[in-house]
């Protein structure tokens, strides 16, 4: 098993972006599963920042309740920059599970939205279409097939998939 340092696995990223560098599948496997560890971290902070939001509100509500104004703005406040964390942390996760798609499948036409919430799962969409229209135009294309893999909503409230329903439009 090869083992590299998050500052070599920054530097790796950058050089595949930039050289035709081919990795060895070691090398691929230990990048993929340190970006599911930072995925998962990133997530767990997000939940974490939500729970120390729920309690700021619930502190914000209990000073208006007993008259103290100031209090409760203060109590705000603070709950808006865990709002900003957890923005923060879920765009970080949202990154690292694309990373890992990309260095886990070996077709660039395929997307798979998985492990994504609905607001993520939109961008990264709009982002692969945008570069494969982009490539169409470049090589004088019509059209191209490409494969989205949404899930069926096992992981989604009411087991609903809420993903496939807004990429079809619905």
């Amino acid at each position: 098993m090869v083992m590299i340092t998050t500052k070599q696995l920054q530097f790796l990223k950058v050089l595949c972006k930039t050289e035709d560098v081919t990795l060895t599948q070691d090398l691929l496997m230990e990048i993929a599963r340190r970006e599911e560890a930072l995925f998962e971290e990133s997530r767990n902070l997000a939940a974490h920042h939500c729970q120390l939001k729920a309690e700021c509100y619930q502190k914000a509500k209990e000073a208006i309740w007993s008259g103290n104004g100031g209090a409760a703005i203060y109590y705000s406040q603070i709950a808006n920059l865990h709002i900003k964390k957890i923005d923060v942390y879920n765009h970080r996760a949202a990154n690292c599970i694309m990373d890992v798609h990309k260095s886990t499948q070996n077709n660039p036409d395929l997307l798979d939205l998985h492990y994504l919430y609905l607001i993520e799962a939109l961008g990264c969409l709009d982002l692969f279409l945008d570069r494969h229209i982009t490539g169409l135009r470049v090589t004088s294309r019509n059209y191209k097939h490409v494969f989205i893999i949404t899930g069926r909503g096992k992981h989604s409230a009411g087991g609903v998939s809420t993903i496939k329903n807004k990429v079809k439009g619905d």
